[in-house]
């Protein structure tokens, strides 16, 4: 059984591998501009899946 924290960690990595696809299709200016905003609003939104989603089929499994 995974505890709630491997559970968040785990939802942590697999949003860093989809920024990561983005700043290699952007340009030097793009992510310069660009990546730093939408990397902090995806951080808030993998903070609430880890909650809403993940945390409880964690508790459950």
């Amino acid at each position: 059984m995974l505890s709630p924290t491997s559970c968040y960690f785990l939802s942590l990595i697999s949003m860093k591998r989809k920024t990561r696809k983005k700043v290699i299709s952007n340009s030097e200016m793009e992510k310069k501009n660009y990546i730093l905003p939408v990397h902090n609003r995806l951080l808030k939104y993998d903070l609430k899946i880890a909650i809403c989603f993940f945390l409880p089929e964690c508790l459950s499994a």
